[in-house]
């Protein structure tokens, strides 16, 4: 753990799984706020499950109130046919129901269309890189679940993660976490840690594979892409999937090899992907 003060505000960086899933999944309840961002306010996405702060305000009512007084200033005629039906409408779960609904459905889009794409991208280059790798998974289709979780951990699209933050003090492992620390999850420190995986710079989907079956003692690597905890994004098992067939459909039906040059001879590729980070 490194924790460091920046523009005062407490920084706590959590470099190991242990410590993340200590904090950010056995305490949830505390761990699960996020710190107030300048730049979503001013980029209007304060829709955004998925950043949004924990808090008791729902202008949603509000809202609605005001679109129904300038109805009424706009029909007048139709006011008691209008309030008649205000009982039922009042319900706050009537009137956030579509806006809930919206935002859930864009959620889910959001994150997994922007991890799928990355991730995606990242495969390609795997795969025409390492052609000794390519040529198992298209022997037993199976094994592309194990090259799909290789992938999530050798170029991890979060390095950082969403940050998080806690509601309430508290005392972990002999340290002091203050309230409104704002913790971050090195999940690239986490895929590459040769504690944990073996040649943790070599892409070996393989380490995710026991006897023909996925092998449960190996660390998720889901967490680096989606989070821990309460926040974990919905939108993962629309990323997972979208990135199975791809990896799937692609083996099954090409072979992917490196470039060559004009003598034959392989040419050497270079990755320019991109990372998400939330600030």
């Amino acid at each position: 753990m490194i924790y460091l003060t920046a523009l005062g505000n407490g920084v706590l960086v959590l470099g190991s799984h242990r410590r993340a899933v200590d904090l950010l999944d056995k305490q949830s309840a505390n761990f699960s706020d996020r710190p107030a961002s300048v730049i979503f306010e001013m980029m209007d996405i304060g829709w955004n499950f998925g950043l949004m702060r924990y808090g008791t305000s729902n202008p949603i009512m509000y809202e609605e109130t005001k679109a129904y007084l300038r109805k009424v200033n706009t029909h007048p005629n139709d006011v008691f046919e209008d309030t008649q039906f205000l009982p039922e409408e009042s319900d706050p779960n009537y009137a956030a129901l579509e806006t809930v609904a919206r935002n859930v459905s864009g959620l889910a889009f959001f994150a997994g269309v922007e991890t799928t794409g990355i991730s995606g991208v990242a495969t390609l280059w795997v795969l025409a890189s390492y052609p000794e790798v390519q040529a198992k998974p298209q022997a037993e289709i199976d094994a592309v679940v194990g090259s799909v979780n290789e992938v999530g951990r050798w170029y991890t699209v979060a390095p950082l993660g969403v940050p998080h933050s806690n509601t309430e003090d508290d005392e972990y492992d002999g340290y002091f976490i203050p309230n409104g620390t704002i913790i971050f999850q090195n999940n690239w420190a986490m895929m590459h840690d040769p504690d944990v995986f073996e040649k943790p710079f070599k892409f070996i989907p393989e380490r995710y594979i026991k006897d023909g079956k996925i092998d449960p003692s190996v660390p998720d690597t889901e967490r680096a892409a989606f989070g821990h905890g309460r926040r974990i994004y919905p939108g993962r098992n629309f990323s997972n999937d979208a990135l199975f067939l791809l990896v799937a459909s692609l083996l099954a039906t090409y072979t992917l090899t490196a470039p060559k040059d004009e003598k034959g001879n392989v040419a050497p590729m270079k990755f320019e992907g991109q990372n998400l980070a939330v600030n």
